[in-house]
């Protein structure tokens, strides 16, 4: 894990940093400023996800929401342009109900969320489940080397780069979802099992020549 920012152009130089350590200043900042075109939240903000969620989502923008961002509290905040990304233990703590109920029925659990929460809903595991408000979809790919720290993160990356380009929340899901599965079985093609978020994200423009070309 990195403790300091400053040590993060130095590991990886594409990444640009900004620290905001009062995001009641930062919010009104970075609206002020222009609104991005997608932003990926939840991700190691802890207790100030559901002060900064419910900000970013009244902002109205192609917005993914992971981690600390699914939190009850914001059932219902949703919009037409936002994607949740739940693991099966989130979803169960989002519904109320145990880890179990959720992985023996995904897609009765996919379209409780998507009602619960609004927008589109990816819930995560095998198979992942897109929900949108009309459309439910299911995909199969990935790969057993995938299920490791930081690949939900690299999924939520994935998700909010396809917003940004201008894809719909509901066709973001699967198109995400797929590309991010094609990645992974890429990488355990090269490396076998043992697969770090890494792995995945450098296999991501292959995966995507390969869809495209398929």
């Amino acid at each position: 894990m990195v403790h300091s920012l400053a040590a993060v152009p130095l590991i990886t130089p594409e990444l640009m940093v900004q620290r905001h350590t009062n995001w009641d200043r930062a919010l009104p900042e970075l609206r002020d400023s222009g609104l991005p075109d997608a932003v990926a939240l939840g991700m190691g903000l802890g207790p100030q996800a559901v002060q900064v969620a419910r900000e970013v989502l009244a902002w109205d923008i192609p917005t993914v929401l992971d981690a600390d961002a699914l939190h009850p509290e914001l059932a219902g905040h949703g919009h037409p342009q936002c994607l949740w990304t739940p693991h099966p233990g989130e979803a169960a703590r989002l519904l109320g109900v145990r880890t179990p109920e959720v992985t023996r029925d995904p897609l009765a659990a996919a379209r409780r969320l998507q009602g619960l929460l609004g927008g589109t809903v990816v819930l995560k595991g095998g198979p992942n489940v897109v929900a949108s408000a009309d459309t439910l979809s299911v995909s199969r790919g990935g790969h057993p080397g995938m299920a490791s720290a930081g690949m939900g993160d690299t999924l939520s990356g994935v998700l909010a780069a396809l917003l940004a380009q201008g894809l719909r929340a509901a066709c973001a899901g699967v198109a995400g979802v797929r590309l991010h599965a094609r990645a992974g079985e890429l990488a355990a093609s090269v490396r076998g099992y043992g697969l770090i978020a890494s792995d995945v994200s450098d296999e991501l423009g292959a995966a995507w020549l390969d869809l495209k070309l398929s």
